[in-house]
């Protein structure tokens, strides 16, 4: 793969970063090549965009430097302002207010993503023909450097991500003599764990800590044309196994993904192949199942917008689900496989089917905002038995078994 090394890089970015939290929500920068720039919320059910506020002094983005910090509720981002000097920008994702602007020390740094456990904002720097681990302080703008990474000699954009339960980097690059690698580094102290090769064409990485797997877009060659795959990588042997191909995506949008741990769904921002539309992307990453929605919104989004996007599992104003307001119905349960499952209350987030094998069957999105939720469910393709309905829920996980007589 010959990708150019990476400092700045102006394209579309969509990090992710995680809390265990009740639910996620997704934020990002928009502009249409340039100022304004905007702060947004976007809707992870319809693609709906909300603008909350325009950033002053921005003058331009640097990407893949976006990254969100739950504990304070700021969306954080590099970008030069109206004088080119690199600014480190805390927003607040509430109102879009530029709560503290700091002018950087170093301008040669990307990947920004934040570690929940270990509270801190963990990016890369380039500096002397070596990249290092560093810390970025988002109140100050400080950086502290842990340790170059041994034999990096070429990043590629937006696949650096953070396993957070074990306190490892991995980084997808290329050392002198181009060969591929995912380097596994130590967050507490920068060293190098350990490396593993890799030749995939991958790009946008995000950690699942459930499956212990990275989850990521490849780009492949097959017979007459490239296409688009949904890809898992085991981080710890660098093999990838393919989840499905991604119909009608004519393009990526620069290397734009983020991860939501709590539906385990991956979003990302893409072009369609018929239409040249703006669409948004949402894929479980448990089967490859795609739902693509347009962006909606005042935004006037182009193909050559550009989107910064951001997902986090932050707790918001919404309730949580109590055990006494759960209320899930199945009716009529015997049926032929046409049902209706009604849910009462909110909280819901996804409903998946599986058959007395344990196999899934269909799996389904819900908007946990609603209060009530009816879903025409029909299953009568599939043969007479005993199945199982798992509804995730911000309380946990609940059961409903379903007779299917025919």
């Amino acid at each position: 793969m010959n990708r150019k090394l990476l400092l700045i890089f102006w394209l579309t970015t969509l990090i992710c970063g995680r809390i265990s939290a009740q639910c996620s929500s997704i934020y990002g920068i928009v502009g249409n090549d340039g100022p304004p720039w905007s702060l947004v919320s976007v809707d992870r059910y319809n693609g709906a965009i909300t603008v909350l506020d325009s950033i002053s002094n921005l003058q331009s983005l640097i990407a893949s430097t976006q990254t969100i910090e739950p504990d304070s509720n700021l969306y954080v981002t590099m970008g030069i302002d109206n004088s080119t000097y690199h600014h480190i920008y805390s927003i607040n994702v509430n109102t879009g207010e530029v709560i503290y602007q700091h002018v950087m020390a170093d301008s040669n740094i990307t990947e920004l993503n934040y570690d929940v456990y270990l509270k801190k904002i963990f990016a890369l720097m380039y500096s002397g023909s070596k990249w290092y681990l560093i810390t970025v302080n988002q109140y100050n703008g400080n950086i502290n450097v842990l340790d170059s990474i041994t034999g990096l000699h070429t990043i590629f954009g937006s696949t650096m991500t953070l396993a957070e339960d074990s306190s490892t980097c991995f980084v997808l690059g290329s050392d002198a003599a181009f060969k591929q690698w995912i380097y596994a580094v130590d967050l507490n102290t920068g060293a190098e764990k350990y490396k593993v090769a890799n030749d995939s064409n991958i790009y946008s990485f995000h950690y699942d800590t459930i499956t212990k797997s990275i989850h990521c877009i490849r780009n492949l060659f097959t017979g007459s044309s490239y296409k688009w795959f949904f890809e898992n990588l085991n981080p710890y042997t660098g093999t990838v196994q393919d989840v499905d191909s991604i119909p009608g995506l004519k393009s990526f949008v620069g290397f734009t993904s983020a991860f939501a741990q709590d539906s385990a769904n991956y979003f990302f921002d893409g072009i369609d192949s018929i239409s040249g539309s703006q669409q948004f992307y949402s894929i479980n990453s448990t089967n490859g199942q795609i739902i693509r929605r347009p962006l909606l919104g005042n935004v006037n989004l182009q193909y050559s917008s550009t989107m910064y996007l951001s997902c986090s599992n932050l707790v918001t104003s919404l309730p949580t689900l109590s055990t006494d307001k759960i209320k899930i119905s199945c009716y009529p349960n015997p049926n032929d496989g046409h049902f209706e499952m009604t849910f009462t209350g909110l909280g819901y987030q996804s409903i998946t089917i599986y058959n007395e094998t344990g196999k899934k069957i269909t799996e389904q999105l819900l908007d946990e905002r609603n209060v009530n939720i009816s879903l025409n469910i029909n299953l009568s393709m599939y043969p007479s038995g005993i199945y199982f309905a798992q509804i995730l829920t911000s309380h946990g996980l609940e059961n409903k078994k379903i007779l299917i007589q025919k």
